[in-house]
């Protein structure tokens, strides 16, 4: 498939000639000597590459390459022009123009040359903005997953039975059960009556018990069979019973939580990562407007960025924030555009209950 040429110039000698060059180095040209007709013709033609020149008698170059900018994200601009004006030169540069080749053009080569330039930065672009649309996905597709494990292990201590243990301070002996200790620890009630707390747990535990500690956070309990061991964590309070010291126990396995805690810490490590390679600001709220992740392009305008989401959501103005996340919006993003020419695409998905915010510069 040919590359196609669109070429705005007003002079017909050069134009003829520079369509003649191009078209016998196998370019499709499509020649216009108004620039305003050149423009209206964009959007049919599709062409890979523009050339303008800066002096025309109905537009400036240097709106027609502003013009362009604004409407095509990446449609090269090259512009060819007989004046030798630095700053002609370098205002058509920073409007948006790739390159720029002076009048007369004589050499082919170089011709090429710029035309393959700015078709490699094209290309480019794309793949870059291909990247970033990818990144974007997983950053969804991991918030999810962080969201999903902290709600599966939520999930699992609801539905498991508590497990406690009622011991004799004097001798450590093991005087009461709950159902929970019977399946944590593998052995029945009437074998687990009068066994030494010793053989479940460490010296660590058992100290802090002497100490009438209250909260021991990490400690390692054995299975009685299998010896299998199982970090836990203990809330004790201590008692007086027939003028004997006791201590009810409960325990909770911490298996499950240290690793669903590894898994969303490696998970929540995958996104900053990810989050750090976007090259514009990214914030993630959950489901309270509370900021969980941000990238460091979103730390220098954070103090801005507040001030703008307080615009959109009043304190009192609970109303629309309920109907704002009873939205699904997850495939079109609610975009918000500022005075200063920033916007804010707001993507929220309710079975991930937050909201990634993505600002930008028009």
């Amino acid at each position: 498939m040919s590359i196609k040429i669109l070429y705005i110039e007003d002079d017909v000698v050069t134009l003829k000639y520079m369509s003649a060059i191009l078209f016998q180095s196998g370019f499709e040209v499509y020649g216009f000597t108004n620039g305003r007709e050149g423009l209206t013709k964009i959007k049919d033609i599709k062409p890979d590459v523009v050339f303008v020149d800066l002096n025309l008698p109905d537009i400036s170059g240097t709106e027609i390459i502003t013009e362009i900018n604004s409407q095509y994200r990446i449609l090269p601009i090259i512009v060819v022009s007989g004046t030798d004006d630095k700053k002609d030169i370098i205002s058509s540069l920073k409007a948006g123009a790739w390159d720029y080749l002076a009048k007369p053009v004589d050499d082919r080569e170089l011709i090429i040359l710029s035309i393959n330039r700015v078709l490699e930065k094209a290309e480019l672009m794309k793949e870059t903005e291909q990247y970033k649309s990818e990144l974007e996905i997983r950053v969804h597709a991991l918030m999810k997953d962080v969201m999903d494990k902290e709600e599966r292990y939520r999930s699992f201590l609801n539905q498991v039975d508590e497990v406690f243990v009622k011991i004799d301070l004097s001798d450590f002996r093991i005087i009461e059960v709950s159902r929970g200790a019977e399946n944590f620890y593998g052995i029945k009630k009437d074998k687990f009556i009068g066994m030494n707390f010793y053989i479940f747990t460490d010296e660590n535990c058992i100290n802090s018990l002497k100490e009438n500690v209250e909260l021991i956070p990490l400690s390692q309990h054995r299975k009685f069979e299998s010896n299998l061991t199982m970090p836990v964590s203990l809330e004790v309070k201590y008692f007086y019973h027939d003028e004997r010291k006791t201590a009810r126990v409960k325990v909770i396995n911490l298996t499950d939580k240290l690793v669903s805690e590894e898994r969303i810490e490696a998970m929540e490590s995958l996104v900053k990562s990810i989050l750090s390679f976007i090259d514009y600001p990214v914030v993630v709220y959950n489901r309270q407007f509370k900021i969980k992740y941000r990238n460091s392009l979103m730390d220098c305008i954070i103090n801005k960025h507040t001030q703008f989401l307080n615009r959109f959501f009043k304190d009192n103005d609970i109303k629309n924030r309920e109907i704002f996340l009873s939205k699904s919006i997850w495939d079109k993003p609610y975009r918000i555009v500022n005075m200063d020419g920033t916007h804010s695409d707001l993507i929220y998905n309710s079975n991930c209950e937050c909201i990634i915010e993505i600002m930008n510069k028009d």
